[in-house]
């Protein structure tokens, strides 16, 4: 699982991301992510499938009133974004 900020210069929005990979395509999806965004990854969490899912989802409900649908497609899903708001609820 994992917490990435999203910063885009041309636009000037910034946002949060809150998804899931596997390890192993974790610098690839930031790299897919990063045509038009600067990207910082803010958090990962490591578990078993199973668990990540969930924690996935839990994140998803308890941010859900920040949703936030980015200005440029960048290849993700748009239900795993939030506003910047969101950070202060997860303490960052």
């Amino acid at each position: 699982c994992y917490l990435l900020l999203f910063k885009c210069s041309t636009t000037e929005e910034t946002f949060i991301k809150v998804g899931r990979t596997f390890d192993r395509c974790y610098k690839d999806r930031i790299r897919y992510f990063s045509k038009y965004y600067k990207i910082t990854g803010l958090a990962t969490n490591h578990d078993t499938h199973e668990n990540i899912v969930k924690l996935e989802a839990e994140y998803h409900n308890f941010l859900s009133k920040y949703h936030y649908t980015p200005k440029i497609p960048f290849g993700g899903s748009v239900l795993e974004c939030f506003t910047i708001e969101a950070l202060d609820l997860l303490d960052y």
